[in-house]
């Protein structure tokens, strides 16, 4: 029987604390592989890590480019 490839794992609904500080962490200058032996799971490959720093990336893009598109709620209530 052919082997199926495991599907990526699913983007979390939320940003957790560990997400803001690993992302942080990276945007400072640290390397990825040192942010893997602080924020990975052991056992695991650092691309992982690297993995889920571009998901975090894409989730932050995603909700820049949502509010910008959002009327702020104080113009919201204003009439035109």
């Amino acid at each position: 029987m052919p082997r199926t490839a495991t599907p990526h794992p699913a983007r979390p609904s939320r940003l957790t604390r560990a997400d803001f500080e690993l992302y942080r962490a990276w945007l400072e200058g640290v390397d990825a592989t040192a942010l893997h032996a602080s924020y990975g799971t052991l056992g695991t490959d650092a691309r992982i890590t690297r993995r889920q720093l571009v998901l975090i990336r894409d989730t932050l893009s995603t909700a820049a480019r949502r509010a910008r598109r959002a009327p702020v709620a104080s113009e919201a209530g204003q009439p035109a």
